[in-house]
């Protein structure tokens, strides 16, 4: 394995492990980003989803990696979910959300976003 590709799979295990501990308990984890509806029913069940449906996209370029397939078309698919947190996080009512929630959503969405897309870049 190269060494993007290995980086790759690194920065796909991390994703993934951080979205499961994430959607274990959602309102911990993210109520920085999205406020007190991390901590309701609903916005609980949203965000697992969310999460959980990120985890099986990453969890799935792990497997494709392992198996020499293309790396690419996953961490895109990643690159993807990260612009959509992005632009919801922007388009948002921020008087609805915590302070800090536009910055450090958009600095976590961004940042991950131009990571995954650069080891795309690179021929992970």
């Amino acid at each position: 394995m190269n060494g993007p590709r290995a980086g790759a799979v690194g920065v796909l295990c991390l994703r993934v492990a951080w979205c499961v501990a994430a959607a274990r308990r959602p309102g911990a984890s993210l109520h920085r980003w999205v406020g007190e509806a991390a901590e309701s029913q609903g916005g609980g069940i949203a965000l697992r989803a969310l999460l959980l449906r990120s985890a099986i996209v990453d969890a799935a370029g792990v497997l494709a990696a392992l198996r020499g397939l293309p790396l690419r078309p996953w961490l895109l698919a990643s690159v993807a979910g990260d612009l959509a947190d992005l632009t919801a996080t922007l388009a948002a009512d921020g008087d609805a959300l915590p302070a800090r929630a536009r910055p450090l959503g958009a600095l976590t969405a961004g940042g991950a976003a131009a990571l995954t897309a650069a080891l795309a870049a690179a021929g992970a």
